[in-house]
């Protein structure tokens, strides 16, 4: 005898049941336990899969608030999904103001800068990035900025480079 396993109107695979030895048919209640018998066991598979992707999903978000460059979640419509704490510390742009608006109303000089913006098709590690000036509530910052564009959006990340600018700005002036 054997079921399908489906979940949330997606295959899981198949439960089989077989006999060690030659015994009647299997009967119409044979049929009902082996179906209530895979719901449950498919129920048990996704809710395991599901948990597995939260537990993934919280290590990325984990490692998204520690990492020193900022980072910059758009989806598809411009719509600022992810504003991670050193976007936040470079910009001085709290991510209540951000998330959930197009990028192009949150972020101060995004309209005028985003097609100057090298986007890569695949995270390939030392790809090109422009540096640019934003505008924020304390002065003019310089952030080296690139992005990768995936299936829902486009992920930017920037690094802040005002003081290296500046110590280049102090040495030609010497010079």
């Amino acid at each position: 005898l054997c079921v399908p396993l489906w979940a949330r109107k997606q295959p899981l695979g198949a439960l089989t049941i077989a006999r060690t030895d030659r015994g009647p048919a299997y009967t119409a209640d044979d049929v009902a336990l082996a179906e209530d018998l895979a719901a449950r066991l498919a129920l048990a598979l996704d809710r395991a899969r599901l948990y597995r992707e939260v537990e993934e999903r919280s290590d990325a978000a984990w490692v998204l608030e520690h990492v020193a460059d900022g980072v910059l979640l758009l989806d598809r419509n411009g719509v600022v999904r992810l504003w991670n704490p050193a976007a936040k510390a470079i910009t001085f742009i709290d991510a209540d103001d951000v998330v959930g608006k197009t990028a192009t109303e949150a972020i101060p000089g995004w309209k005028d800068s985003v097609d100057t913006v090298p986007v890569s098709a695949s995270p390939s590690p030392g790809h090109d990035e422009v540096l640019i000036p934003i505008e924020t509530s304390r002065g003019e910052r310089w952030i080296a900025i690139s992005g990768v564009r995936f299936f829902g959006g486009t992920v930017y990340a920037f690094r802040d480079l005002t003081d290296a600018r500046q110590l280049e700005e102090i040495k030609a002036d010497f010079i």
